[in-house]
């Protein structure tokens, strides 16, 4: 019996494959596998502006609440040349694990009629300036020990009716109590610091 060349290597190369199959299962018998998940932390960016959470609502307007105690002479909760007020701005960040940057921008709305209601103190966790505001930049560094990460920024107005400073006359106070508009404008950007 006469097996071709072709015959011959087919069942050569069909007993090698074999040999090979039966040598890896010889020397597999220690082989194991494993396998794992990564599991990192990724920092928390949740900032609260007067409880309102800014990552779910960047408007806080309605959470603004400007204060007018009144005097003898004005009502409480009303503006009125020489009233005084305040409003307040609480940044809570206990609930990032980053440093980052605030800036603070108030400024007149372009709508209002009544010119001399002034910015004349703020406070910043009690301590108070006495001045003029329009930006306010501070750093808020991460600190992994600090747990009361809040800021509580207080601002107090006036309607100014001094004949020295003012800018409005007595027929244009008169008119402003009328149909007038005392608004502010707040803005506050919240950045991640890397240094």
């Amino acid at each position: 019996m006469c097996i071709s060349k072709r015959a011959r290597i087919f069942i050569a190369l069909a007993m090698l494959l074999y040999c090979i199959s039966l040598i890896q299962t010889t020397y597999a018998k220690y082989v194991s596998s494993a396998s794992a998940t990564s599991v990192l932390s990724i920092s928390r960016w949740s900032i609260k502006v007067n409880d309102q959470d800014i990552v779910n609502s960047s408007n806080f307007s309605t959470a603004v609440h400007p204060v007018f105690e009144g005097t003898a002479n004005i009502r409480e909760g009303i503006i009125a040349p020489t009233a005084e007020g305040y409003f307040e701005i609480s940044i809570d960040a206990t609930e990032t694990d980053v440093s980052f940057n605030y800036t603070l921008n108030i400024t007149p709305d372009v709508n209002n009629t009544v010119d001399d209601l002034k910015i004349y103190k703020y406070s910043i966790n009690g301590v108070e300036t006495t001045g003029s505001l329009s930006t306010l930049t501070n750093r808020i560094a991460y600190n992994a020990s600090d747990t009361d990460k809040t800021i509580e920024i207080k601002v107090y107005v006036k309607w100014d009716d001094d004949v020295a400073t003012q800018t409005m006359s007595n027929s244009d106070d008169s008119e402003a109590a009328q149909n007038g508009l005392a608004n502010y404008n707040i803005t506050l950007n919240f950045v991640q610091t890397i240094t």
